[in-house]
C-alpha cells in the first residue's frame, strides 16, 4: 500500500505476526516492511511494529514513542529529513503500515 504527502512517499508491504509487542502490552504485534522516499529523493527502508488498538476498536496502531515501533535507521532518516514535520511523516508511515497489515 502506498501513501503520499508533501513530505514523503510511503510503501508498506510484507506484514507478518511478531511477538515484539508482547513485553509492552502482552499482545502479539504485526511487523510491516516500509520503504520511504524522503523529500530529497533518498529512499530508506525499515520496519514498523503495530499492535492491536488498546481501546478494543478494530485495527492496528503505533504504540508508545516512535522508537518503540519504528526501526532505528528509518526513524533517524525521518527526523533528519523532515525536521519539525516528522510527526506528519510518522502518521503517514503508521497509516500505510496499518493498511498493509489489515489487507494481508
Amino acid at each position: 500500500m502506498a501513501m503520499d504527502s508533501d513530505q514523503v512517499h510511503v510503501h508498506a508491504s510484507n506484514a507478518r505476526a511478531t511477538s515484539t509487542g508482547a513485553s509492552y502490552r502482552d499482545v502479539p504485534g504485526t511487523d510491516v516492511d516500509v520503504t520511504v522516499t524522503l523529500p530529497s529523493g533518498e529512499t530508506v527502508t525499515g520496519e514498523v511494529t503495530l499492535l492491536p488498538r488498546a481501546d478494543g476498536r478494530p485495527g492496528l496502531t503505533a504504540w508508545g514513542s516512535p522508537d518503540n515501533w519504528v526501526s532505528g535507521r528509518l526513524l533517524s532518516a525521518i527526523y533528519a529529513a523532515c525536521g519539525d514535520g516528522y510527526r506528519t511523516a510518522l502518521d503517514e508511515i503508521e497509516a500505510a503500515a496499518a493498511t498493509a497489515a489489515t489487507s494481508r
